[in-house]
């Protein structure tokens, strides 16, 4: 029977279980957030550089006062309406940097990853314990839990890591989380339980197949590591995600910008006209 092998693989789960446990208080998640995700470089390079352009160009306008010619004609309209502009692509900048420091934040913080470390290691308990009792009750019930057991915790790791991508657990304090993935982890223990007596007592269902014994094997042996190689992948994944954003979503704003600098470019242009001094022909 190939479940008896995975006693060659207990002191790997086991390891991996404590590894687990000790991740829920360590916050594993920041950890590699902090350590894949460089926040300042890449606000620094999508946002303050073409921030601080503005500014300059704010700073240079608000210094500049309307020109009338002697025919009566004034600049002040012009001015007036690329300073409105600036103002407004101020308030987007800000908008836009606003938006992508507030998913940053959700990433770095988000619900359900500590609760998804707790279901796993609770797994890995029982799962120590399937593997140390079919080792030695061969055949019958103990295996056909195990099976049922295996096959049913696929169901909450899923839920919540659909919950931790889409932060559906945003606005819930933590300890719901943990109690929700406690009662998740009773209930699928519970469950199994009741299916294996009905099998094994009424129905007879055959389920020590080849095929059954292999998916869970590998289930009994990938599980326990979901947790650590979810939270990489998941800060990763967002990591590009961002900043295709936080590229592609301020084409638009880079454009404005860029045109009403050239429009600064022009007054000034048109003031050094007036101010320059001209040359003395005499």
């Amino acid at each position: 029977m190939m479940l008896n092998n995975l006693t060659n693989y207990t002191t790997l789960i086991q390891l991996i279980s404590a590894v687990n446990f000790a991740y829920i208080f360590t916050r594993f998640h920041q950890k590699v957030y902090e350590l894949i995700f460089d926040e300042k470089k890449l606000i620094d390079n999508k946002f303050t550089a073409f921030t601080n352009d503005m500014s300059a160009d704010v700073e240079s306008l608000q210094l500049m006062d309307p020109i009338e010619t002697t025919k009566g004609t004034s600049n002040a309209p012009k001015l007036e309406e690329i300073k409105n502009a600036f103002g407004k692509l101020e308030s987007d900048w800000e908008a836009k940097k606003g938006s992508i420091i507030k998913t940053l934040q959700k990433v770095k913080n988000a619900k359900g990853v500590r609760s998804l470390f707790l279901y796993i290691s609770l797994f890995c308990l029982v799962d120590l314990f399937n593997i140390s009792t079919i080792h030695w009750c061969e055949g019958g019930f103990w295996e056909q839990f195990t099976v049922i057991f295996s096959m049913s915790s696929i169901i909450t790791p899923a839920i919540l890591t659909y919950k931790i991508i889409f932060f559906k657990w945003e606005e819930k304090h933590e300890v719901l989380c943990y109690k929700w993935t406690s009662c998740a982890s009773f209930i699928t223990i519970i469950s199994s339980l009741i299916l294996t007596i009905v099998n094994y007592c009424f129905v007879g269902w055959a389920i020590l197949t080849d095929t059954i014994c292999i998916i869970t094997f590998l289930l009994s042996l990938i599980l326990p590591f979901y947790a650590c190689a979810f939270s990489i992948l998941y800060i990763v994944g967002y990591e590009q995600l961002i900043k295709y954003r936080a590229s592609n979503g301020t084409k638009e704003v880079r454009k404005r910008q860029k045109n009403l600098h050239n429009d600064k470019i022009a007054l000034d242009a048109s003031y050094s006209m007036f101010t320059t001094t001209p040359p003395d022909f005499r």
